[in-house]
């Protein structure tokens, strides 16, 4: 996982944004990108004839309710992994990474009932990996197989299958 850190009074550059498509793109075939309308409208709009990008739909907190429930369900039924270090910001002498932040995470729900991920407001909090993780993952399980597709299960303990 790749991570640009902004910094108060230098924020990451949209180019920094457009040289990393343009790197992962050439080096992975096939490859999907998920990026906030938001944030990034320009990139989309520059790169969307060229790569295979997706936006992420917002849809009034619907879209964050689904990847909320999405990221906890596969990190709690152990569907998803990740690099030990995985996103270490660089330069610090502490863990910085991924499992640290999923770790502080909390579950909000909103006034409509719906479900997001949040930090702490304390400084040094932040949930901009988990986000991007939760988007990947919500983009890989809705992708459609293609034809007819199963799951093998093992048995259970008193030898039924789970079907």
């Amino acid at each position: 996982m790749d991570v640009a850190v902004p910094q108060t009074d230098r924020p990451v550059l949209v180019q920094w944004v457009e040289d990393w498509i343009t790197t992962v793109a050439r080096t992975f075939q096939q490859i999907r990108f998920v990026l906030d309308e938001y944030q990034l409208l320009g990139v989309i709009q520059k790169y969307s004839a060229r790569y295979d990008i997706r936006r992420f739909d917002f849809a009034a907190g619907r879209g964050n309710h689904a990847l909320a429930l999405t990221l906890r369900h596969l990190i709690v039924h152990q569907q998803v992994r990740w690099y030990p270090g995985c996103g270490q910001l660089p330069g610090l002498d502490y863990r910085d990474d991924l499992a640290t932040e999923l770790a502080s995470l909390l579950l909000k729900t909103t006034t409509g009932g719906r479900v997001r991920i949040d930090h702490l407001r304390d400084a040094g909090y932040h949930d901009d990996r988990a986000f991007a993780l939760g988007a990947a993952c919500l983009e890989a399980i809705q992708e459609d197989p293609g034809g007819d597709w199963f799951a093998v299960t093992p048995p259970s303990h008193d030898g039924g299958f789970a079907w």
